[in-house]
């Protein structure tokens, strides 16, 4: 196994969330250009760690396995741009605050033991186009997504493009447990 792995912790969208997602990215990429992403690679990043010591994942899924429940619904109702690469993304206008929190608890619960992650503003987004036009427009209607796993992920490289890999996840516990 490698020394280092580039890691990071997201959320997949269940199959038939996927599927929409996957034909909103196809109807953009045939007006603006770019990239599809594949639809196995639709995704919201919770928190990139980066290059992380292959050591550290017992520590990460210690980390994840502690945390509350993830609950909550996203609406993605926002198509934007991050001019920096053409990134095409589903997003929504507003964060929801226990998804925020959420982020934010897990963030204090790598730092505090001492996992290195990119600190930028959690700006939650699903990638749908690489190297495109730029766009800002509403997604009609919405599409809700009931959050429930963060999943720890390794991202390798193809000849094809990226491959993510699920290491563990942390989910709701089933109902009833304590």
């Amino acid at each position: 196994m490698p020394e280092n792995q580039r890691l990071f912790i997201a959320c997949f969208p269940p199959p038939e969330l996927g599927r929409a997602l996957h034909r909103l990215a196809r109807r953009q990429h045939a007006l603006l250009g770019g990239r599809c992403m594949p639809a196995a690679n639709l995704h919201l990043t919770l928190t990139f760690l980066g290059q992380t010591p292959t050591a550290s994942i017992p520590t990460i899924l210690d980390i994840l396995n502690r945390m509350p429940a993830l609950e909550c619904t996203l609406n993605l109702d926002t198509l934007g741009t991050f001019v920096n690469g053409g990134i095409v993304w589903a997003g929504s206008a507003s964060v929801p605050e226990s998804l925020a929190e959420w982020v934010t608890q897990l963030r204090a619960g790598l730092q505090d033991s001492d996992i290195v992650f990119d600190n930028r503003l959690f700006r939650p987004h699903i990638t749908l186009l690489r190297k495109a036009a730029q766009i800002e427009a509403p997604i009609e209607p919405a599409l809700a997504w009931q959050l429930r796993r963060a999943e720890l992920c390794i991202s390798r490289s193809s000849a094809d493009g990226s491959v993510y890999q699920v290491v563990s996840s942390a989910s709701q516990p089933p109902a009833g447990a304590i």
